[in-house]
C-alpha cells in the first residue's frame, strides 16, 4: 500500500472526468439511476443548535444530466436513493467511516476493513468485476455492488448476510468503543412502504464540502485510478446470488415513549401572529414549485410561515437559500409573512 498519507488527497476535480463530462453524466445515468424522480442535494443544515451537512430532496424535471454535470465540476454535491417507488434497486453500497480520529492516524484499521468488505462480498458469491471502490474524500470507503435492476427485498436479504458475515470491528480498547463503523444501504430495516426512496447516499466524485476534497476512485490496493470513464465502462452489474431468507427482527416500540409531533401537528395547533406588511411576493419558478410541491416540510412552510418555530424557520431558511437566488428570495417573502 502505496504513500496512504498523499493518495487520497485531490483538492481539484480530476480532469479527465472534466474533459469527458457527456460520457460521465451517461455512464451515470445508466448504472446509478433507474427511477429518476427526486435526487438529494447537500445542504448545511441545524440540529440541536449544530450546523451540519445535510440532505434535502429535489424533484427532477428532466434534467437530471444537468444535476449529474453540475455534481461532477463540484458546484453543488448530491445524493441518490437507495430504491425507487417500485421497490427495485440499481446498486448496493457498504460504507466504512472512521468514527474516532483523523484517517492518516488509523488507516491501518480502515484498510483492514476496507479489505473484509471486499472479501466478504467476494463469499456471498458478489464478483469482482461489479464492484466499484471509491475514498468517500474524508474519512473512509465506499464499496460499490453494481446490480441489475433486483427487487428491494432481495437486496436487504443479501444486506443481512453480509452483516452476520463481516465480523467484528477494529476495537479501542482505550476509548472503549469500535473505531470504524459501517452503513449499509438499502438499509436492512427499511420499509419501502413508508419510505419509498430510502436513505441517501452521496454520488462518486463528489466534492466533500466538510473536508474541501473530491472523493474519487480506488483500486483494492487504496491506488487513485485516474481514468474513470474506463473504469465505469469496464463495471459489469451482476444478479444476486440466490441466498437463504433472512427475515429481518424488528425492535419492538417503546410504548412509554413519547409520541413526537409532527410539524403539520405543531402547525396546525400554533397561533397566529401579525407583524407588520409582508414583501411582494416573488415570481415561483417552476423548479422552485416542484421543490415545495415534493417536499412536505417546505410544503408546510410555505402554507403556513407564520406557524412556523425557530427551529422550523431555520431549517426550510438553510434549504431554499441552497437551492437557488429565487429560493433565498421565497424565504425572505415567507419569512415577511411572520
Amino acid at each position: 500500500m502505496t504513500n496512504q498519507k498523499e493518495t487520497h488527497i485531490m483538492s481539484e476535480q480530476n480532469p479527465i472526468i472534466l474533459s469527458s463530462l457527456n460520457l460521465m453524466v451517461d455512464l451515470m445515468m445508466r448504472l446509478f439511476f433507474n427511477e429518476k424522480e427526486y435526487v438529494a442535494l447537500q445542504v448545511y443544515k441545524w440540529k440541536a443548535k449544530t450546523p451540519y451537512w445535510g440532505y434535502c430532496p429535489v424533484p427532477i424535471q428532466d434534467n437530471l444530466d444537468e444535476i449529474i454535470e453540475s455534481h461532477l465540476r463540484g458546484l453543488k454535491t448530491y445524493g441518490f436513493y437507495s430504491h425507487s417507488p417500485s421497490k427495485t434497486c440499481k446498486w448496493l453500497c457498504i460504507d466504512i467511516d472512521l468514527k474516532i480520529g483523523l484517517l492518516k492516524d488509523r488507516m491501518d484499521s480502515v484498510a483492514l476493513v476496507f479489505g473484509m468488505v471486499i472479501q466478504c462480498l467476494r463469499d456471498l458469491g458478489i464478483p469482482e468485476n461489479a464492484m466499484l471502490f471509491e475514498f468517500s474524500g474524508n474519512k473512509g470507503f465506499h464499496v460499490w455492488v453494481l446490480i441489475q435492476e433486483t427487487a428491494m427485498a432481495e437486496c436487504q436479504n443479501l444486506i443481512r448476510h453480509f452483516k452476520n458475515n463481516i465480523g467484528p470491528m477494529p476495537y479501542d480498547a482505550g476509548l472503549g468503543r469500535e473505531t470504524v463503523h459501517l452503513d449499509k444501504f438499502p438499509h436492512p430495516s427499511t420499509d419501502p412502504d413508508n419510505s419509498p426512496y430510502g436513505l441517501p447516499v452521496k454520488l462518486p466524485c463528489a466534492y466533500h464540502n466538510t473536508a474541501k476534497q473530491f472523493s474519487h476512485f480506488i483500486d483494492v490496493n487504496l491506488n487513485p485510478i485516474p481514468d474513470v470513464p474506463a473504469l465505469l465502462e469496464s463495471v459489469v452489474p451482476c444478479q444476486l446470488p440466490d441466498l437463504p431468507l433472512i427475515q429481518h427482527a424488528k425492535q419492538p416500540k417503546n410504548k412509554s415513549a413519547p409520541n413526537k409531533r409532527s410539524v403539520s401537528d405543531q402547525l396546525k395547533n400554533a397561533v397566529v401572529p401579525v407583524l407588520g406588511d409582508p414583501l411582494e411576493q416573488p415570481p415561483l419558478t417552476a423548479e422552485l414549485n416542484a421543490l415545495f410541491s415534493g417536499c412536505p416540510f417546505l410544503h408546510e412552510f410555505k402554507e403556513r410561515p407564520h406557524a412556523a418555530g425557530y427551529w422550523e424557520w431555520t431549517h426550510a431558511g438553510q434549504l431554499l437559500c441552497a437551492h437557488s437566488d429565487e429560493g433565498t428570495a421565497w424565504f425572505e417573502y415567507l419569512s415577511s409573512l411572520d
